[in-house]
């Protein structure tokens, strides 16, 4: 079995080492830095003996401050541990096989591409409207042309792929559009095509699999299904001209979050869920919108968040992935008094970045 072993770590460390050595500097790369030097329990506690033993400083000073690291540190990796808790068997292209919607450009493409780095003999069968761009790069790439705002003929085109294609093991949701006019300016047609693409779609796909992973004849052999879905921030908070984008994608944060502690504890392991919500990407559907604040909110590479998905699904990761930074934090943001979250907005510009069309 074809392998590609990676640290078990978190993917949000992960993600912020990585960016410690990628410039320009952001709060993620600056943050990773720290993460993999002066805030590691093994420095912090080191550099405190040093200072301690060279210069008349009390310990009494230092203590705290290394335990406080190394409670958070310890505290971040059982977390971890927790979300990837249970018996979970890494991608194996004999027996498993991948459905993306979506793969041909953008994201989807760049998730694509790392699985086939991964594992070249992996079956993947991407479906969207238009043809990959990586279908000649990769030889065990399938393209099933078709429509997700067409919901009438989606089931006909899972169970297609359930007699052709075989039964994905792993589902990957990453297919989505968006507007930029004002929500009185967008017609019901546009309202329900949206919808259909960015959460009906989604619903259907995932009814599909996990109906068929949780049958009453899979309980004394569960079959192993990952559903992965590509939801936005946005999701969250959403900003002025995307109302109906972010309603779609608050939907799939709601749907993953419900529909993952629905299922009995005999699928729990088996079946396993997992959410994206990045910031900004640099794909061509946001690339008009510049960020307000580099340093606090970067533009996430499309390749590392596919490099992290990878890595999620080897290790069976449950719950969030959330990147860069900044995206952990935003749904608290709904905590704080109104007034307090009309300044953040204020400070971000996030309502007058979306130009109307």
């Amino acid at each position: 079995m074809a392998e590609k072993s990676h640290p078990e770590t978190g993917l949000a460390t992960q993600y912020l080492v990585i960016k410690a050595h990628i410039m320009p500097l952001t709060i993620d790369s600056t943050l990773g830095l720290l993460l993999s030097t002066i805030f590691h329990p093994i420095w912090c506690w080191f550099t405190a003996l040093v200072i301690v033993h060279a210069l008349p400083v009390s310990a009494a000073y230092l203590v705290p401050v290394c335990v406080l690291i190394t409670l958070g540190y310890t505290l971040f990796h059982a977390n971890y541990k927790y979300k990837t808790r249970g018996v979970w068997l890494k991608i194996d292209p004999k027996s498993d096989k991948v459905v993306i919607t979506g793969g041909s450009r953008g994201l989807g493409m760049a998730i694509v591409r790392a699985l086939c780095t991964a594992y070249p003999s992996l079956p993947i069968m991407i479906l969207d409207v238009v043809e990959p761009l990586v279908s000649n790069e990769c030889s065990n790439v399938s393209f099933r042309r078709t429509d997700l705002s067409k919901l009438d003929s989606l089931l006909g085109v899972l169970q297609e792929l359930d007699a052709g294609f075989g039964d994905a093991t792993i589902v990957i949701n990453n297919a989505g559009i968006r507007h930029d006019e004002p929500f009185v300016d967008l017609s019901d047609e546009q309202v329900m095509k949206i919808y259909n693409v960015n959460t009906f779609a989604p619903m259907r796909i995932i009814k599909h699999y996990v109906g068929k992973a949780t049958k009453p004849d899979s309980i004394k052999h569960p079959n192993r299904l990952y559903v992965a879905t590509v939801s936005s921030i946005l999701g969250t908070l959403g900003p002025a001209n995307l109302s109906v984008y972010s309603a779609t994608k608050a939907s799939l944060i709601q749907l993953h979050e419900s529909i993952s502690h629905e299922l009995s504890p005999q699928f729990r392991d088996s079946v396993r869920f997992l959410v994206m919500t990045p910031g900004q990407l640099n794909t061509a559907m946001f690339l008009d919108i510049s960020p307000p604040n580099g340093f606090l909110a970067p533009i996430v590479d499309s390749s590392e968040i596919a490099t992290l998905l990878v890595t999620a699904i080897e290790h069976g990761e449950r719950g969030n992935l959330c990147v860069p930074l900044y995206s952990n934090f935003l749904p608290g943001v709904k905590c704080l008094p109104f007034a307090v979250q009309e300044a953040c907005r204020w400070f971000s510009a996030m309502d007058e970045k979306v130009k109307p069309a």
